[in-house]
């Protein structure tokens, strides 16, 4: 799976056709048909990582197509959470700076931790940006009720 936007079934601009709304509807049903994730996590998950596990799987289950292609995305994810926290907790106690002033090496890999779980969480839709946007795509793609429309369609 490749990183960054996640695919957009919904949301497209224009005017859509019935027969490229159908394959829409069955793209997204399709999704759902993949080998569900399981809610085990791998052994080697330890510590913040399998507290984000067992966090994040109910959520992603609920609600989204995930499947067990999806697994490694996720498992990337709860790695990199997990070392932000640890980072974390090592810059609490001894703080950001080295002696000399150059910004210590926990502080670093926190950084690009941050930006690669925000890379991650976009992938699986965790992201508010992510999730509007498909949230947008489907109130576009509904049509209201109009009363008049098996009148006029008779």
């Amino acid at each position: 799976m490749a990183l960054g936007r996640p695919v957009k079934l919904t949301g497209y601009d224009g005017d859509l056709t019935k027969q490229v709304k159908a394959n829409k509807k069955q793209a997204q049903t399709v999704l759902f048909n993949y080998k569900k994730l399981s809610s085990n996590p791998p052994d080697y998950l330890k510590g913040e990582a399998l507290k984000e596990w067992k966090r994040v799987v109910p959520l992603l289950k609920k609600d989204t197509p995930i499947s067990e292609l999806d697994r490694m995305v996720i498992i990337n994810y709860c790695q990199t959470a997990g070392i932000i926290v640890d980072c974390q907790k090592y810059i609490n106690e001894n703080g950001m700076f080295e002696d000399d002033g150059r910004k210590n090496n926990y502080l670093l890999t926190q950084q690009q931790a941050m930006r690669d779980c925000k890379s991650y969480a976009t992938t699986l839709g965790m992201t508010l940006e992510s999730r509007s946007k498909l949230e947008y795509g489907k109130a576009k793609n509904t049509t209201p009720d109009d009363p008049f429309k098996e009148l006029l369609s008779s």
